[in-house]
């Protein structure tokens, strides 16, 4: 089974943060060099099986570690700065904000005058 961790580090952390983690990975390896050195020869398939399986995942781990670091990396020295919008954006969207607040404004009125038009019918039917 597998997991995954997510934790927050201050950037000037991040490689010896990355460099736990990596000697961590050295000491499963140095375990499977221990298990090999000891291996008898009635648990020699058992044996190699186990430390297959440990060098397999030091080696998955180590891959992503790598890619973090190279992406975390990536990430320092191409960061996009701001840029400002184009002045023909802008003009469009105050454009179109205008417009909507016409639209608006004449959706009020629309609606004033239903409500007029209700209160006066129903003025000229309790006089009836």
């Amino acid at each position: 089974m597998r997991a995954t961790v997510s934790f927050d580090v201050g950037v000037d952390r991040v490689p010896e943060t990355m460099r736990c983690l990596v000697v961590e990975e050295a000491h499963i390896l140095g375990s499977a060099i221990e298990r090999l050195e000891g291996v008898s020869c009635e648990t020699l398939a058992k044996d190699i099986d186990e430390v297959l399986g440990k060098l397999h995942e030091a080696a998955h781990q180590l891959h992503q570690y790598r890619d973090m670091l190279v992406g975390f990396e990536r990430d320092r020295f191409e960061t996009i700065l701001p840029q400002p919008a184009p002045r023909q954006d802008l003009v469009e969207n105050m454009l179109q904000v205008k417009q909507a607040a016409e639209d608006m404004k004449r959706f009020d009125s629309f609606l004033g005058k239903v409500g007029q038009e209700d209160e006066e019918e129903d003025d000229n039917s309790e006089e009836g």
